[in-house]
């Protein structure tokens, strides 16, 4: 079996995933912390080590310090996710019979993506069928979060759009980036449909930089190349 080097855009998709993941915790973090006491004092114990060396060794770098960042990825979320059902319950369907089949879907789509995180974080080589499953594995983590963020979101947007409600889809869309903005400046699934509801407008400068935004930052593939084709005129 040949192997090759861990790819950038490989590398690009796992970070992004587990922040958009991670994101959803951050959000919710006074609440998850009280059913996780001890996950949450053993981050914030790493985010205080890593400080310390680098207040040893005088080069500070770390920007990151809210304990989210420092969860051990899958197992801390595998916890927060089964102990916070009622947080996570948006995330896993509307009908309550599905729920329990959604959060084993979650967990075991965490669980494959275990040892292609190590693989990635140590650049390790990846073979085209472990590059292949990080991609199918990260499709169906991302769609829980992005199915509730087009629904909070993206979908309303759409649907001013439709009815020519242009001004309300620019500000359904701007607050979904002011709320899901984490380290950055929001979502990127979000930006996309923004940088699009530019375009259409003929603010083409406007729609050029939220389109980029969202191609360096979107997980998947086929959302690049969304927007690549959406910059070609743009």
């Amino acid at each position: 079996m040949e192997f090759e080097g861990v790819p950038h855009e490989c590398y690009i998709r796992l970070y992004y995933l587990e922040k958009t993941l991670r994101w959803f915790i951050w959000k919710h973090w006074d609440e998850i912390v009280k059913h996780v006491r001890e996950i949450a004092r053993k981050a914030e114990e790493r985010v205080q080590r890593q400080l310390e060396l680098e207040r040893r060794v005088k080069v500070p770098t770390t920007k990151c310090i809210h304990p989210v960042w420092y969860l051990d990825f899958p197992k801390d979320y595998i916890e927060i996710i089964k102990r916070n059902r009622r947080i996570f319950n948006p995330l896993l369907g509307e009908i309550s019979g599905d729920r329990d089949v959604q959060l084993i879907r979650l967990i075991d789509e965490l669980e494959k993506l275990w040892p292609l995180r190590r693989n990635i974080a140590h650049t390790r080589p990846l073979s085209p069928q472990q590059v292949e499953l990080l991609n199918s594995s990260s499709r169906r983590l991302l769609r829980f979060i992005w199915d509730y963020i087009n629904g909070e979101f993206v979908d309303p947007a759409n649907e001013c759009i439709e009815r020519g409600d242009f001004k309300k889809a620019e500000e359904l869309l701007l607050k979904g980036l002011e709320e899901t903005a984490f380290e950055d400046r929001g979502d990127p699934w979000i930006a996309f449909n923004l940088g699009m509801l530019y375009k259409k407008l003929g603010r083409h400068e406007e729609a050029r930089q939220w389109i980029e935004y969202a191609k360096k930052r979107l997980p998947l593939p086929e959302y690049v190349r969304k927007a690549e084709e959406a910059l070609k005129d743009c």
